[in-house]
């Protein structure tokens, strides 16, 4: 199973402020849609509250959070860590994982990422979350699209000799 990692990402590496995207281009939710259609999504707590419709449809939604009580509805499979919410989605025979966020969930899932999905955003918004640092020196580009003023860019890991 391959673990993509989707996020928008301003010049300034912001992908947050106050627990919701501090722009809105509708280009990027498609994208998105496109991208996570028909595999599971993982996400943080924080990520999950802040969707404007819960569940994701069409997709099973896997939320990391550390609280035992945490409470999502039926359907959605909360666990405590990346390496059970990644279990959830092997169990469910996907053939890819989807990282949606936050910043937290990245970090954990980026050295085992086989592939970014970066849509470029061109503001530079004042937030409070930001992608973490990666080395693109480790990573090709495998496609790029310009929709303006969007860069949609797929990164895949470089192989190890």
């Amino acid at each position: 199973m391959e673990v993509v990692l989707v996020a928008a990402v301003a010049r300034n590496g912001c992908i947050g402020s106050q627990g919701s995207l501090p722009w809105h281009y509708p280009a990027d939710l498609r994208h998105f849609r496109r991208v996570s259609a028909s595999h599971p999504v993982v996400m943080g707590r924080r990520t999950w509250e802040s969707l404007p419709r819960r569940p994701l449809p069409r997709r099973l939604n896997v939320v990391i959070s550390r609280q035992a009580d945490y409470a999502v509805p039926t359907g959605v499979c909360r666990c405590p860590t990346m390496a059970a919410a990644l279990s959830i989605c092997r169990a469910s025979e996907a053939t890819r994982a989807i990282i949606a966020g936050g910043a937290e969930v990245y970090r954990l899932a980026l050295p085992l990422a086989d592939e970014l999905v970066i849509t470029w955003v061109p503001d530079t918004p004042a937030g409070d979350t930001f992608f973490p640092p990666w080395n693109q020196g480790d990573w090709e580009v495998r496609d790029r699209r310009c929709q303006p003023p969007l860069e949609f860019v797929t990164y895949r890991r470089r192989a190890v000799p």
